[in-house]
């Protein structure tokens, strides 16, 4: 019995938070704009199979974003049409802060919706924020524009926090700050067991705190493997 009971306590804690059903969340909750735009991603990508599931029961399936009957939290994330009335800390927030000495926040935005979309508009967001600078080049009679932020960049720091946060953590969102002179992101996770700051800096090897949600990322062209 003694037996029996620690193995089912260390299967329970293999069960990573985004395969968990999320009670109540149904397919009428999703986003249905979003699927269908998943969809023509996965197409476009052409990583994802064949054959792309018209149907929307079937794509979450095939995406293993359903437990039995139920749909998962990781469902949630991707694809909630109101991802903060099951879960209040999936927002993505953007705060911007006043130069000087001592910078105060002046303007805060939630973002709240499917994660992809979200990270989309944040990028429209960031873009606003800071202005393009001019370039002109003595051999060209017309300027160039360049981004303040490469939009690379900008979108795999995003990426990344979407992707790797630890979701179980109530207490943060993803954020970012906007100050006059740089970005910072902020992620509610912790490195992995045996890393360092240098670990991470060096980029070599990748651990998928969620690899459901990465996979979805993956097969939508919006992160490598």
């Amino acid at each position: 019995d003694e037996t029996t009971h620690l193995m089912q306590r260390s299967a329970a804690s293999l069960t990573r938070w985004e395969q968990e059903a999320m009670p109540g969340f149904l397919l009428e909750h999703c986003n249905t704009a979003e699927l269908h735009v998943a969809k023509d991603d996965m197409v476009r990508s052409k990583r994802f199979a064949l054959e792309v599931p018209f149907d929307n029961s079937g794509l979450l399936a095939r995406l293993q974003l359903t437990s039995g009957s139920q749909l998962t939290n990781a469902c949630v994330v991707l694809f909630a049409d109101e991802p903060r009335r099951w879960s209040p800390h999936l927002d993505l927030r953007l705060v911007i802060y006043s130069r000087g000495a001592d910078p105060k926040p002046t303007h805060r935005m939630a973002l709240s919706g499917p994660a992809i979309r979200c990270l989309n508009e944040a990028i429209r967001a960031l873009q606003r924020q800071h202005a393009d600078r001019m370039v002109f080049h003595p051999n060209q009679v017309q300027r160039t524009d360049l981004s303040a932020y490469p939009p690379y960049a900008v979108r795999e720091a995003l990426v990344n926090a979407l992707v790797h946060r630890d979701y179980e953590r109530p207490t943060g969102n993803v954020t970012v700050e906007i100050h006059h002179d740089r970005l910072v992101f902020i992620n509610p996770a912790i490195l992995p067991d045996n890393w360092t700051e240098k670990d991470a800096i060096k980029g070599q090897v990748s651990r998928l705190v969620n690899p459901t949600i990465a996979n979805v990322f993956l097969f939508r062209g919006y992160m490598e493997q």
